[in-house]
């Protein structure tokens, strides 16, 4: 069974290595995982004002 490829092209179409497909995906993930741990800060952040707020409102 052939294994199936994907060859992926630039704007001028000219194929794009699989290293640098391999590295475009590797920074891609890692820019997501950068805005996921920063929506976490927040949501903990949030978090912790609510806390504070809670307390001194009792």
């Amino acid at each position: 069974m052939e294994e199936a490829r994907i060859q992926f092209t630039d704007e001028e179409g000219l194929i794009i290595s699989e290293a640098d497909q391999q590295q475009a995906l590797e920074l891609f993930v890692a820019h997501e995982l950068t805005i996921l741990a920063l929506k976490a800060e927040e949501i903990s952040l949030e978090t912790t004002f609510l806390m504070i707020t809670k307390e001194q409102n009792k």
